[in-house]
């Protein structure tokens, strides 16, 4: 049960919980009724701010795309950051991201909702990928990454893997989390692309953060 004192922060509390029940266990799944009784509020409640489960996972979608490229556009127009900490970051961020969206969810989204599922596929290419790309091409402009590499093909085949690792059929087949996978499909790719010093430069970068985490756990 959560607190709802507040009119106001009742329907950011249903959209949350909402949103990481969909997530999880799929958008058919999971009930009004389930989510009222989680909340500890009425489906009368629950209707006053929704009209419909459909309204409900709308709103989440669109708010977690919005965040999404908030924090996209916060990496890479950080001026703070060099070519291999904003790579690194990238790769993070679209690992992290993928990762929250497990096999019930896809399924669903492009079985019932595929409207919903066309942004989410909107966001991936136009946003993420097209920011990587130009990336890609900063590299190449300063000696990071190799100049006979072609930036369009590269972005090309990351996009063609990550379909399949969003493939429903091929997520239950794998033994490992989706962010694992996504994390050595990015290092395979970019360590293949990058000249030497843009390698050492990103392992730098790789080791930096990894501290970092280790540092905050032990806090």
């Amino acid at each position: 049960m959560v607190p709802i004192d507040h009119d106001s922060d009742v329907r950011n509390y249903i959209l949350r919980h909402a949103g990481e029940k969909f997530l999880q266990y799929g958008f058919s799944a999971v009930t009004t009724d389930e989510l009222a009784s989680d909340l500890g509020i009425s489906k009368r409640t629950l209707y006053q701010h929704f009209r419909s489960k459909t309204d409900i996972v709308t709103e989440f979608v669109l708010s977690m795309l919005e965040d999404a490229e908030l924090q996209l556009n916060g990496i890479v127009f950080d001026t703070s950051l060099d070519f291999a900490t904003k790579l690194h970051k990238m790769i993070d961020f679209a690992s992290r991201r993928t990762s929250r969206l497990r096999e019930p969810f896809i399924r669903d989204m492009k079985r019932i909702q595929p409207k919903l599922w066309k942004r989410i596929e909107t966001m991936r290419r136009e946003k993420v990928l097209s920011k990587f790309h130009g990336l890609l091409e900063t590299g190449m402009r300063t000696g990071l990454v190799r100049n006979d590499m072609n930036a369009d093909a590269t972005t090309a085949i990351i996009s063609r893997m990550m379909e399949s690792v969003l493939n429903p059929e091929f997520a239950s087949t794998i033994s490992f989390s989706l962010q694992q996978l996504l994390e050595q499909i990015f290092g395979i790719m970019l360590f293949g692309v990058l000249t030497p010093e843009g390698a050492e430069k990103c392992k730098t970068a790789m080791a930096q953060r990894k501290s970092g985490e280790d540092a905050h756990e032990e806090v």
